[in-house]
């Protein structure tokens, strides 16, 4: 079982970071860490999933330090990635692969993530202005 060598390449074509496996090609967006994880699991199937990693919560909270607009930036990349995971799940199938696409998962824990930090960084909003009204 080896996927084929143009999915490899779909993916840095697409700018990710990509390490292969004999069974598995995993694809990390430049922008956030999450990744595409395409999975061979018996001849001729394959499961294509989003997977944050687990500094993504640090990222995204960087990210809220510098002004950007997380929301935007959590649907710019999620988009991308499913564009990708899309032109992959077609190439797989021209090769005769059987494709799952299993993004919703991956995609909800990401968007818990977000709305964590979302939270925890209103939180503390809250408290600094208490703090600076208390002076």
């Amino acid at each position: 079982m080896v996927l084929p060598r143009k999915l490899a390449a779909i993916l840095e074509e697409h700018e990710l970071e990509v390490k292969k496996g004999r069974e598995r090609i995993v694809g990390k967006h430049p922008r956030l860490p999450i990744v595409l994880d395409i999975l061979e699991l018996e001849d001729k199937k394959t499961v294509i999933t989003l997977q944050p990693l687990d500094d993504l919560r640090e990222a995204l909270e960087e990210a809220l330090e510098n002004d950007e607009d997380i929301d935007t930036l959590i649907d710019d990349v999620l988009s991308e990635l499913r564009d990708i995971a899309l032109e992959a799940k077609k190439l797989l199938e021209e090769k005769g692969y059987t494709v799952e696409l299993e993004l919703i998962e991956g995609e909800n824990d990401i968007r818990e993530i977000l709305d964590e930090v979302k939270e925890l960084h209103e939180t503390y909003a809250e408290e600094a202005s208490e703090y600076y009204e208390e002076e």
